[in-house]
């Protein structure tokens, strides 16, 4: 963090490894991959929608890729994740359901953010 006039600056580090454990970051992306995996599938199923069990899978696929992107913060979609809103988008059927501007975070930055104090 850095303090410059009336600029604060809040640089982002992430670990990767760390001694006695040089694969540190994917590890633990594993471990929260499979525990958000099962805590979205679990909540799916409890609501007992009447739902396809391949939109269940893609929602849950989505809810997971959603999930570690705002764990690491500042979530920008790719192009599969687009594309697996559209196919939500698509099954849900509502024409006037719009899911082109789907947004994962809201402003400001998580990461590598400056604030203007007065």
């Amino acid at each position: 963090m850095t303090l410059q006039n009336d600029i604060l600056k809040i640089e982002t580090k992430f670990i990767e490894s760390i001694p006695g454990k040089p694969n540190f970051n994917e590890e633990y992306r594993q471990k929260s991959e499979k525990f958000i995996n099962r805590i979205a599938h679990s909540k799916i199923e409890s609501l007992s929608l009447p739902i396809p069990e391949d939109m269940k899978d893609a929602l849950v696929d989505l809810i997971v890729r959603m999930q570690l992107l705002h764990i690491k913060g500042d979530e920008k979609l790719d192009n599969d994740m687009l594309l697996m809103i559209e196919r939500l988008g698509d099954i849900v059927g509502d024409p006037d359901a719009d899911f082109s501007k789907f947004e994962l975070d809201f402003a400001p930055a998580d990461n590598f953010l400056e604030i203007e104090l007065r």
